[in-house]
C-alpha cells in the first residue's frame, strides 16, 4: 500500500498552536502565582483593604481563594494577616512547579 506525501506544513501547524498554548498557560499560571505571592506579601505586612494598592490585589486574587475561604476555620489568621486560605492557595501554586521537577522522564536519565 503506497501512503500519500508527508505535508510537513500540517505538522508545523500543530507544533506551533501546541507551543502557543502551552506559552499562554504559562502566562496565565505565572500571573496567578504573582498575585497569589503578591497577596500573602500584603498580608504578612498588614497592608488593609483601604489601600489601593491592597484593594486591587484583594480584590483579583479572591475568587481564587474562594473554594477556602468558604470554611469558616479558614478565616483565623496565623501569620500576620494571612489566614488559612492564604497559606493554602500559595501551598497549591508552589505544588505545581514541584511536581513538574519531580516528574520521572526515562528519556533524561540516560548517561550519553
Amino acid at each position: 500500500m503506497i501512503l500519500p506525501p508527508f505535508s510537513p506544513t500540517k505538522r508545523g501547524g500543530e507544533v506551533l498552536r501546541s507551543q502557543l498554548a502551552l506559552e499562554v498557560a504559562l502566562a496565565a499560571y505565572s500571573l496567578i502565582a504573582a498575585l497569589m505571592l503578591l497577596r500573602l506579601l500584603f498580608k504578612l505586612s498588614c497592608v488593609s483593604a483601604f489601600v489601593w494598592s491592597g484593594q486591587v490585589v484583594y480584590r483579583l486574587t479572591d475568587p481564587l481563594l474562594f473554594p477556602f475561604a468558604a470554611v469558616q476555620v479558614a478565616q483565623r489568621p496565623l501569620l500576620g494577616a494571612a489566614t488559612l486560605a492564604d497559606l493554602t492557595g500559595i501551598g497549591l501554586v508552589s505544588l505545581i512547579p514541584i511536581i513538574l521537577l519531580i516528574r520521572n522522564d526515562p528519556s533524561a536519565a540516560t548517561d550519553p
